[in-house]
């Protein structure tokens, strides 16, 4: 009897497959501004206030500078030129022998005249001042504003892929067939 072995392998088959890829890649775009301020200078100076009192402080008996030194060298001048009299008109009499005066009746004379003063209080001005107002515009400076932008546009990149399927032979079929035992039968 003719035996026969059979080995049979099957074929495989391989699939190599390469999926769908779909990437978005995405630059934002970009806005930059440059932005200046706008403003607004004023220019503002202070009202000037002027009171004129001159005349109430020479009513009262002040004066400016230049006629405080006119008044009071005017009134040394005066009041020199009377002492140097009174002393003039003393040392006359001292000296006059007809008429006979002592020193103490000189001192006498010079106090009753010392004694007589006339003192005049007036506590408010008789006008009133004067007061001026210089008012000085406001000046205004405008600074103009503004926006400047750049732009950077943005990108989208896409990258894609298209999927593949690519089929090998994995594995090859393969039938081998031996023969056991002898190989001729005889019997009949």
């Amino acid at each position: 009897m003719l035996e026969l072995q059979i080995d049979v392998r099957h074929g495989q088959l391989g699939l190599d497959i390469k999926s769908n890829s779909f990437n978005l890649q995405q630059k934002s775009p970009e806005l930059n501004l440059n932005v200046k301020q706008p403003a607004v200078i004023l220019d503002v100076s202070q009202p000037a206030l002027r009171i004129d009192q001159r005349e109430q402080f020479a009513q009262l008996g002040y004066r400016d500078p230049q006629a405080m030194t006119r008044f009071y060298g005017q009134q040394g001048q005066r009041m020199l030129s009377r002492g140097i009299n009174r002393r003039v008109q003393e040392g006359r009499l001292l000296a006059d022998i007809h008429q006979p005066i002592s020193i103490g009746e000189l001192t006498a004379s010079r106090e009753q005249v010392s004694r007589k003063k006339q003192l005049t209080i007036e506590a408010l001005p008789k006008t009133p001042p004067r007061i001026d107002f210089l008012i000085r515009p406001v000046g205004v400076n405008l600074a103009e504003g503004g926006v400047e932008g750049v732009l950077q546009y943005g990108r989208v990149r896409v990258d894609s892929r298209i999927g593949q399927v690519d089929v090998y032979l994995r594995q090859k079929p393969d039938v081998q067939v031996q023969f056991a035992g002898s190989a001729v039968d005889f019997a009949i």
